[in-house]
């Protein structure tokens, strides 16, 4: 009888689950059930930990957007403004290290760039409104500086 009973509520609440998928159209948005989405949507990995926590306002991505591993270690955080990339974006391994930070202003790459590999600096860019400026640096494993280019 347990069985049976926690076969039937399985099946109610991916029911539940199924019918509040958010969705992007072709016009761009977010959408819920046809409706254009506002509010706080999460998704969770197979072992029921959470994957994605994500905010929308009118149908775009606005706030802070976050991704997790299975083992709820954070995976990536990003930052949107009306549905463009905007802000600060920080990716990490399983491992809890950064593997990357990013800025976008408006949906173009913008200020500095960071990417880690083991904890090391690798690289250091820079770009302004989407441009290459200024000058980038790359770091073997060990840390030594091994090259730089001026844009």
């Amino acid at each position: 009888m347990k069985i049976i009973f926690s076969i039937a509520c399985m099946l109610i609440f991916s029911g539940v689950l199924l019918g509040q998928e958010v969705v992007k159209s072709e016009d761009g948005k977010y959408r819920q059930n046809g409706e254009i989405y506002t509010g706080t949507h999460k998704t969770y990995h197979s072992n029921g930990e959470l994957a994605t926590e994500r905010t929308f306002v009118n149908g775009l991505e606005h706030g802070i957007s976050l991704y997790f591993f299975e083992n709820l270690q954070k995976k990536e955080e990003r930052a949107f403004k009306e549905g463009k990339k905007d802000g600060k974006w920080t990716t990490w391994n399983v491992k809890g290290q950064v593997t990357a930070i990013a800025h976008y202003l408006s949906d173009k790459k913008h200020g500095k760039w960071f990417v880690y590999h083991g904890g090391v600096k690798r690289f250091e860019m820079n770009y302004d409104n989407g441009e290459k400026v200024g000058t980038w640096f790359m770091w073997d494993e060990n840390g030594e500086l091994i090259s730089e280019k001026t844009f």
